[in-house]
């Protein structure tokens, strides 16, 4: 039995736009990670130090200090962490991988996009005044740029990975294109 030798398909083209702009999530996201989980540490000694020196009723607040460090700090910088990894695992995927795992990385991503969109909004509405005080005390005793992490994460991944999602489908289609054309 012989094979009829078939013309060689092109090896599919991948969308380099698409491979930069997850590594440059990752990045974003990593470097937002590194930012919360250093200043997690500092930020919350030093409002400790702030709320047993004020009077005996500050030292009521430290459970409440401790819970809003590990959601709003320490939770944080590890969800941000994980997509930042996600996100480099997507770029890698999309420039060397199967297509089943480029989807399966997306969808992921996408799902850490909607819970970090999710806590950044359940924080922002958070209608408890000791709540509000700490997180105010928080970002305050914070080095300056933590301030700067309340929303752009969940901005930047809700904007970049549509952006991505697009890059991609539409490098797919173009050489769905090319396939036919070149086909007999």
């Amino acid at each position: 039995m012989s094979r009829n030798p078939s013309t060689p398909q092109p090896k599919p083209n991948r969308s380099e736009s698409a491979v930069i702009l997850s590594f440059t999530l990752a990045a974003i996201l990593l470097a937002y990670a590194i930012v919360l989980l250093d200043a997690a540490g500092p930020a919350r000694d030093a409002v400790a130090e702030i709320l047993k020196h004020g009077d005996d009723f500050g030292v009521n607040y430290l459970p409440d200090l401790d819970f809003i460090v590990g959601v709003r700090f320490v939770f944080s910088g590890v969800l941000y962490l994980v997509l930042a990894v996600a996100f480099a695992a997507l770029a890698v995927a999309s420039r060397i991988g199967p297509r089943w795992s480029v989807v399966a990385l997306g969808v992921f991503c996408m799902v850490g996009t909607l819970v970090v969109l999710y806590l950044t909004v359940a924080q922002g509405l958070s209608r408890s005044f000791v709540g509000y005080e700490l997180t105010r005390m928080l970002h305050s005793a914070a080095p300056p740029w933590v301030a700067l992490t309340d929303g752009m994460p969940a901005l930047t991944t809700l904007f970049g990975l549509p952006l991505v999602g697009i890059l991609l489908i539409r490098q797919h289609l173009r050489n769905a294109d090319l396939s036919h054309r070149i086909a007999p």
